[in-house]
């Protein structure tokens, strides 16, 4: 389990923050950028997360008294010059998660027909089996409601396609889409919930469309989005199977038909998208250090059987102290 915000409040006194625990913090406190902020962004997030944590440990009272909390909350906005409601609000998450257990958030990643979904079942396997608690959810989620209708966008039967849509409003489909299937969740049931597909997908995909490259604003934008505007857990740890966008394709259609396709969707039909993505993966995992890359091809140039690549994930896990 990752540390709660009481864990978090210490860890920042004493230096031992890793990446994740400021993206945590930095979601908490609604900052303008998650991956990329600006210095005084950041230390006025962990310092309001530092002063709620300290009035806490003062006034106990303050996890039950609803007269203490009101108190606190005047306090809390008149030192951070924050809106009441903003204030409120905090608060009122800071209370929630203060010292509740948090699952450990991991994506799998990569370009269509990279494996991500055999090596997303795998992990979760393992994970079950070392007695963990384990929630796997694949996206996009083709039966919901948003799902059908980016199924019907990839598919290119619709009068408009994914190609079509301008980038912003296909990133808007993509995000209510695990909006809606995380609504119901208790992550705090969980010790791990693993995404096949997440966020990362929305900044890479639609920023070679619109780009043809890495954009930071356009990647700040759906990172917003997705983690400020909709509160989508933000994850530990990327996970990015990297191979040759021209194996994509093959890879696709062993797989057989799909609920939204029988053959390739439009991203996987154009090779010169998925080798900009290809790119833009690999930029972000320069800039971000939760994201890992793992290289699924041999010297030879061919994909490493699945067991490998499988035993190759659990040792990242391993290495990066998140495994049980």
């Amino acid at each position: 389990m990752k540390k709660n915000f009481s864990q978090l409040a210490q860890a920042y006194r004493y230096h031992a923050l890793a990446e994740s625990d400021c993206r945590a913090v930095l979601q908490w406190f609604e900052a303008p950028s998650l991956y990329f902020p600006a210095q005084q962004d950041a230390l006025r997030a962990f310092d309001a997360l530092s002063w709620l944590d300290q009035a806490v440990k003062d006034h106990p009272a303050l996890l039950s008294g609803t007269q203490a909390q009101e108190q606190c909350t005047a306090a809390f906005s008149a030192t951070f010059s924050l809106p009441a409601q903003s204030a409120s609000r905090l608060f009122r998450n800071f209370l929630r998660w203060f010292d509740a257990p948090q699952p450990v958030i991991i994506g799998i990643e990569g370009l269509d027909g990279s494996g991500k979904t055999v090596q997303a079942n795998k992990l979760s396997a393992a994970l079950e089996q070392s007695g963990s608690r384990v929630c796997l959810i694949d996206f996009p989620q083709y039966g919901s409601f948003f799902g059908k209708e980016i199924g019907g966008l990839l598919s290119g039967r619709d009068s408009t396609s994914a190609l079509d849509l301008d980038e912003k409003s296909m990133c808007l489909w993509y995000a209510l889409d695990r909006w809606n299937a995380m609504r119901p969740l208790r992550l705090e049931d969980y010790d791990y919930v693993i995404f096949n597909r997440y966020t990362l997908s929305n900044v890479v995909y639609q920023s070679a469309r619109k780009y043809n490259g890495f954009h930071q604003e356009f990647a700040d934008w759906v990172f917003s989005l997705e983690h400020t505007q909709l509160a989508l857990p933000v994850p530990d740890l990327y996970l990015y199977l990297d191979t040759k966008s021209d194996l994509c394709g093959e890879n696709v259609l062993k797989k057989g038909g799909r609920d939204y396709t029988d053959g390739l969707d439009v991203y996987e039909s154009s090779q010169a998208l998925l080798r900009c993505c290809h790119g833009i993966y690999r930029t972000l995992a320069g800039k971000i250090p939760e994201i890992k890359i793992l290289d699924c091809m041999d010297g030879r140039g061919n994909l490493k059987t699945v067991e490998a690549v499988g035993a190759e994930i659990l040792l990242c896990l391993k290495d990066m102290h998140i495994s049980p």
